[in-house]
């Protein structure tokens, strides 16, 4: 009872601080999709990015503006990668 207190009382303090953005992509089964986007206002500085599927299908990777492969995960199920702004 009292952990529904504390999770009542820090839930709409979490809202207020906290802003977050969810953006959900279905990519077909044996299909390729590239999505990018621009962060233009300076106070995110981090986002994550969860991918999953069926059997050891997915292959995943994260390519920075300059053509480098920062990510390059191949045959998972999923996965979950953390970004932060240098």
């Amino acid at each position: 009872m009292i952990l529904c207190h504390i999770v009542s009382f820090l839930l709409p303090i979490y809202v207020v601080v906290a802003e977050k953005y969810d953006y959900t992509v279905i990519v077909p089964a044996g299909k390729m999709g590239c999505y990018g986007f621009t962060i233009f206002d300076e106070k995110y500085h981090s986002f994550e990015v969860d991918f999953q599927g069926g059997g050891l299908d997915i292959t995943f990777s994260v390519t920075s503006p300059k053509g480098l492969r920062l990510i390059n995960d191949l045959k998972h199920t999923d996965g979950t990668h953390n970004f932060v702004e240098n």
